[in-house]
């Protein structure tokens, strides 16, 4: 008679999210402030790949991670947005991105209310020797995709509209600006067709003139 014992093993697995395992949080950018990176993102080889989102107090999850968007073509047939490459902290260059966070709205994005920045990658040369590669201080500074100063003497009633596919114009912004102060828009696509309206105060009244 031959006996044969036989041992099953059983391993309990539990997903885990992708955000979460490869978001690593290094801080709060304030406005006109700035963030250090941490150095082993600048000299180690891997995939460290710079994102953004806007954060409310209150409201962390509000908006999506930012992405890298493509400056040419708006749409692809699906209806969603081109996607360019990504940003690595480990191999920059100079240039400018256009980035873009989605509005989350439970478990689904909405991608008619997000928010749209420009980022600049600047290089900075501090050290330089024949034998090896300079040494440059990098910076990434982010802005605003549009921006508009008002210089007349009065205050001006603005707004931005945006055109889609279809010729609708969609209201982007609205609102007032004082004599010497500059708004910012956030919420306007640049890669579109954008339409700025400009009414000053004070009994002005809008004409239309044909040339």
């Amino acid at each position: 008679m031959n006996n044969v014992r036989q041992r099953k093993w059983i391993r309990n697995r539990k997903q885990i999210l992708c955000d979460d395992q490869q978001h690593v949080s290094i801080g709060l950018v304030k406005p006109r402030e700035s963030v250090p990176l941490p150095l082993s993102c600048l000299t180690q080889a891997g995939p460290y790949v710079l994102q953004l989102r806007p954060l409310n107090l209150g409201v962390p999850d509000e908006y999506a991670w930012s992405k890298v968007m493509s400056k040419c073509v708006e749409f692809q047939v699906s209806g969603k947005h081109q996607e360019e490459s990504e940003i690595y902290v480990s191999d920059l260059e100079e240039s400018e991105k256009l980035l873009y966070c989605s509005q989350v709205e439970g478990n689904s994005s909405n991608d008619s209310h997000g928010i749209w920045f420009c980022l600049n990658v600047q290089a900075v040369e501090i050290a330089k020797d024949i034998r090896s590669d300079p040494i440059q201080d990098w910076s990434l500074v982010v802005r605003s995709p549009l921006s508009v100063t008002n210089y007349l003497p009065l205050r001006i009633e603005y707004s931005v509209l945006e055109r889609h596919s279809n010729d609708q114009l969609l209201a982007r912004a609205r609102g007032i600006f004082f004599p010497g102060k500059a708004v910012n828009f956030y919420c306007a696509d640049i890669r579109k067709a954008l339409f700025l309206s400009l009414l000053p105060q004070k009994g002005w009244v809008p004409m239309h003139v044909r040339f």
